[in-house]
């Protein structure tokens, strides 16, 4: 696994990132790659379908699912 440094961190915004990480049950380092991971997971369904952004969702929350469920809930949801 990789590792970075962060230099010149301004404290306010660590203060925030320690507390999120407590709020989460998370070290720090964990913390921060828990939100660059949101940050990413954002980018990547930004364009996508409404069922290819649930079926995005569902894998990363490590959830099981038919496809066939999946289009149906949206069907009558949101069709």
């Amino acid at each position: 696994m990789s590792s970075i440094r962060i230099e010149n961190l301004p404290d306010d915004l660590f203060r925030k990132l320690k507390a999120s990480a407590a709020i989460n049950h998370h070290s720090v380092e964990k913390e921060v790659v828990f939100c660059l991971e949101k940050i990413f997971l954002g980018e990547r369904i930004k364009n996508m379908s409404g069922s290819e952004k649930a079926a995005v969702i569902i894998d990363q929350l490590g959830l099981s699912y038919k496809a066939c469920d999946l289009k149906h809930y949206i069907d009558n949801c949101y069709g």
